[in-house]
């Protein structure tokens, strides 16, 4: 099964922000409570592991991110603008 990746490059922003793999490890197994490997945040930067809603929503917050911009489901993204528009109105 061909993997989908995140709307934005998650490797692209921890390196912008000069995070290592274990440093990412760390910030999310602080905000999950569980322990995450370095070969996680490789496999799944590199599109070879499926992570989680509850792992990428960690990833994304430890980057400082929106977790809708890394939010891999386009069904998701579609239903979340629909909700965000209809809160406008």
């Amino acid at each position: 099964m061909k993997r989908i990746p995140p709307q934005v490059s998650l490797r692209g922003v921890r390196l912008s922000q000069g995070l290592t793999g274990a440093q990412m490890a760390e910030l999310i197994a602080e905000r999950t409570g569980e322990p995450v490997s370095p070969k996680t945040i490789f496999n799944a930067e590199n599109g070879e592991q499926g992570i989680g809603n509850r792992l990428l929503v960690a990833w994304a917050e430890a980057l400082k991110l929106n977790p809708r911009d890394v939010r891999q489901d386009s069904g998701m993204r579609e239903l979340i603008a629909e909700v965000d528009g209809n809160a406008a109105a």
